[in-house]
């Protein structure tokens, strides 16, 4: 964990523990020239990527007006425009996952702060993080978490098959069959069966019925 001095104490980083990637620190280093609304459709754009909200065409359309809209328009701009919207992505990644319960708006204020973004942009990345909206964007990045398929029913049985032939050679013809279909989630269904052979059997009685041990 870091922990920077800063005037008038110590203060410890709450969004990026180890260090500032990259594309962060070219996002803060251009921010001292941004436009409020520039940096505003940046949170905008991050956030519709990580919520997975807006079609990929959608989203590529923004940027793509977005790199437009610098002047001049130059391969170099384009450029750190593209770097700058990762960056912005990075922080809200970063910013999304501050406990709201156990942190103070005012100490994540600071931590961006301290770290070169300008208080007017910082403050609008604590009202994405503490705002009424945060409820509602956890629940899309869940939803849009990549994670395992969930079981969501399951049936099987067991069908045992026997030979027709004399009963003193049914007990070397016994054949288990385990059954099971069961459904996952994604509308994703599978059956499987397994079988084997039972080759153990109890001496047969004298009602002359033979006793067949399960070998599962």
């Amino acid at each position: 964990m870091v922990i920077m001095a800063v005037p008038g104490g110590v203060h410890e980083n709450v969004i990026f523990t180890a260090s500032v990637p990259s594309e962060v620190k070219t996002l803060v280093k251009a921010s001292h020239n941004m436009d409020k609304i520039v940096f505003r459709k940046l949170i905008k754009l991050g956030l519709g990527y990580l919520q997975g909200g807006v079609m990929q065409e959608d989203q590529e359309a923004a940027i793509k007006n977005l790199c437009d809209s610098t002047q001049p328009v130059t391969e170099k701009a384009v450029l750190m425009t593209c770097v700058q919207y990762a960056g912005i992505v990075s922080l809200l990644r970063a910013a999304l996952r501050v406990n709201t319960v156990t942190t103070r708006q005012d100490i994540l204020l600071a931590d961006l702060t301290n770290f070169g973004l300008p208080e007017e942009f910082a403050s609008d990345v604590c009202k994405v993080v503490f705002g009424p909206a945060r409820l509602d964007i956890d629940n899309q990045l869940v939803s849009n978490t990549p994670a395992l398929p969930v079981m969501t029913n399951l049936n099987w049985r067991v069908e045992v098959t026997i030979s027709t032939r004399a009963l003193r050679l049914m007990f070397w013809n016994l054949r288990h069959c385990l059954i099971a279909q069961h459904g996952l989630s994604g509308a994703i269904d599978y059956s499987i069966c397994v079988s084997r052979h039972c080759h153990a059997t109890h001496k047969l009685p004298e009602s002359g019925c033979p006793v067949f041990w399960s070998l599962w």
